[in-house]
């Protein structure tokens, strides 16, 4: 099973199952004097592709949330990159579930199958069961690597679906591997990134900034912040294309914050980006500018992910 998982950068073993974690060691050390320790041992991202001929599946699995909270998970599945069904369940803070569901494949003739696992959760895979006899081998990877960074929109909140969130959209739509390194609450921190991080990306999109306009007391800390981080970015990959994306749309974007206007972050971005010689993409351009595309006026729902997405794959160098 090992071997089918792909999007992670380490498996571990707990509880007699495979846990897949997206950051090294030393990030995860780096993350364990913050808050969002638990966000990190969340599945972002993360998926298991293979080749089959089974008519089933079934997966035994467990989850972790974030303490104190309730959420309906699913598992996608697709054939052929088609999606055909997702299951899961209703958890909360941890618990063990189990699902089987049929797939369109007929014996003897082997399909690329895909399960994406839920955003905000870890997930330990204990079992994962085929029809007998069936083949089961892993499917190749893509030849190029994504790299992002961002908070939770990145990470995928409010998408119904893990499927739907932008960066698996635009990863599969640039037929990339997809390393996904967003933290939910997260900010510009050059601390964050290893320079020995086991994954060599051919693209590298920077996404945060929004919770920073909240967070930061002063326009001049923001910039600091944030020149720190792009810089080491930009540094460590001279040879990769470094995109920068300033904060997407949000409904309370007039209020007065000690950082400067929400547009100020994005001034502050496109120098800091110039300035590093990467590329800036405007937040403002990627989604509608309306609550209906957004779970809450702050993450988008699975439409305005789909906008973001499209906007993304026209701008996003290939």
């Amino acid at each position: 099973m090992r071997e089918w998982f792909q999007h992670a950068i380490q498996l571990t073993e707990k509880g007699g199952g495979v846990l897949p974690l997206r950051f090294t060691d030393a990030q995860l050390e780096f993350f364990k004097k913050r808050p969002h320790l638990f966000r990190c041992y969340n599945s972002a991202g993360i998926k298991l592709e293979l080749l089959t001929d089974s008519p089933s599946v079934s997966m035994l699995y467990h989850v972790s949330l974030k303490p104190g909270t309730t959420e309906q998970l699913y598992f996608d599945l697709y054939v052929d990159d088609v999606l055909i069904g997702f299951e899961g369940d209703t958890f909360t803070e941890e618990g063990t579930g189990e699902w089987s569901a049929s797939l369109p494949i007929e014996a003897g003739r082997p399909c690329k199958l895909t399960i994406y696992f839920p955003y905000l959760a870890s997930v330990t895979v204990q079992t994962l069961t085929f029809g007998e006899g069936s083949v089961c081998e892993p499917a190749p990877s893509y030849e190029q690597n994504l790299l992002m960074f961002g908070d939770s929109i990145t990470q995928g909140l409010n998408a119904v679906h893990p499927s739907q969130t932008y960066a698996v959209q635009v990863a599969r739509g640039l037929r990339m591997n997809l390393l996904n390194q967003a933290v939910s609450g997260f900010v510009f921190h050059p601390d964050l990134i290893d320079p020995q991080l086991p994954y060599r990306p051919d693209l590298v999109t920077v996404a945060y900034g929004t919770n920073d306009w909240a967070l930061c007391e002063t326009p001049e800390q923001f910039e600091e912040q944030a020149g720190a981080f792009i810089g080491k970015l930009a540094r460590l990959y001279r040879d990769v294309p470094v995109v920068v994306i300033s904060p997407i749309w949000r409904s309370d974007l007039t209020d007065p914050k000690p950082a400067g206007a929400f547009t100020d972050i994005h001034r502050t971005l496109e120098r800091i980006s110039e300035r590093e010689n990467v590329r800036y993409l405007d937040g403002l351009a990627l989604t509608p500018h309306h609550n209906d595309y957004f779970a809450d006026g702050l993450h988008p729902n699975d439409l305005g992910f789909m906008h973001m997405t499209l906007e993304l794959l026209k701008r996003l160098p290939r």
